[in-house]
């Protein structure tokens, strides 16, 4: 299987007898180095994760739900225009409600349960904790960025992270499904699907509103007076994913 992942190929559900046994190509880079790190991490550790893909899969999602929560939150005290500010508002509640679910489901396995404001997956390596962001998420840099902006500058900036926070939450999904044991439990599973279904028909909608968006802000400077341009260059230096936000991964098959 390693050697199947390193050529960029992952294992997906179709519906058939035996669902984990169909492969297709990725085009997205960040799923194979999410893995590359991993496995150089887990050689390591004291513990690698739990050894279940299912509940390493929700442990992550927490943080990465928890981050979109957050930065969703930000709209109306930044100015976002009323398109924007309604899909943050669902964006919160959306996500709130599953970051709830998937702690309810780690509790009655008895697994630790992180925090609903996680910022990071957490994992144990040389008998000390080390912190990771989970593909997709935006790091520091980034958030001060955003937090920065106001106005029609925040929802380009919040729709071009949005969409990169998606395609790394789908890179997870595609990360889980080629995991030995992946998606085995049927919530999981069904919720694994959700995820990437919902989050690859909102990208697509904020492409659209990004392309409106963009439209708007080149015609005008921004505060500062520099050229909208120049604040996409700005930000786009603050962005360190393996991939931009706008490359997104094959599309899950079934």
């Amino acid at each position: 299987m390693a050697e199947e992942v390193a050529l960029g190929f992952e294992r997906h559900r179709d519906g058939m007898d035996d669902p984990r046994m169909f492969w297709v190509p990725s085009i997205s880079p960040s799923s194979l180095a999410f893995h590359g790190i991993n496995m150089k991490m887990h050689a390591a550790m004291d513990i690698p994760f739990t050894g279940n893909a299912d509940v390493d899969f929700v442990k992550g999602m927490i943080p990465h739900h928890a981050q979109a929560v957050l930065i969703a939150s930000w709209a109306k005290s930044h100015g976002a225009r009323s398109d924007v500010l309604a899909l943050c508002e669902r964006i919160v509640v959306g996500q709130t409600d599953e970051i709830h679910l998937m702690q309810h489901w780690l509790r009655e396995r008895g697994q630790e349960v992180p925090p609903e404001d996680a910022k990071t997956h957490k994992m144990k390596m040389n008998g000390m904790v080390h912190e990771m962001i989970m593909p997709g998420m935006l790091n520091a840099e980034q958030l001060a960025a955003l937090d920065r902006a106001r106005g029609s500058e925040w929802d380009r900036l919040f729709l071009e992270a949005m969409i990169g926070h998606h395609a790394g939450a789908i890179d997870m999904v595609n990360q889980l499904m080629s995991s030995p044991g992946g998606a085995t439990d049927d919530l999981v599973y069904r919720f694994s699907a959700d995820v990437y279904a919902d989050q690859t028909t909102e990208i697509e909608r904020m492409q659209k509103m990004l392309a409106a968006t963009s439209s708007d802000t080149l015609r005008s400077r921004s505060r500062t007076g520099k050229p909208a341009r120049q604040l996409r260059s700005a930000w786009t230096d603050a962005w360190d994913a393996p991939d931009s936000p706008g490359a997104l991964p094959m599309p899950l098959q079934r």
